[in-house]
């Protein structure tokens, strides 16, 4: 008879042993959950930051080269296509295609 009471409470025993072990493995695995939810988070908002500082950063950079090649366009059709470099022809070169009637090619 005290066999029997115990082996019951060897096996109440391992019973509420198994069940605190199973609660344990229960909270790291929320735990774990919560921690990977925080590393998304984070990693969603500097994905979103980066993007807006690399859209930023190309917004700049394309008005700057935009503005490079508008004045870079500008000195070279005022200097090579308009003025007096030749343009006013002479009448003399006839068809032979030599100098004398068009811009600087």
């Amino acid at each position: 008879m005290i066999l029997t009471y115990i082996l019951i409470g060897i096996i109440a025993v391992i019973i509420l042993w198994l069940i605190g072990a199973y609660n344990g493995f229960i909270k790291l695995v929320i735990k774990a959950k919560e921690a990977w939810s925080t590393v998304l988070v984070r990693r969603k908002c500097w994905k979103t930051f980066s993007s807006l500082v690399f859209i930023d950063s190309i917004n700049s950079i394309s008005s700057v080269a935009t503005q490079a090649i508008a004045s870079s366009v500008q000195s070279s059709s005022s200097s090579s296509w308009g003025g007096s470099s030749g343009s006013s022809g002479g009448g003399s070169s006839g068809g032979d295609g030599g100098g004398g009637g068009g811009g600087s090619w």
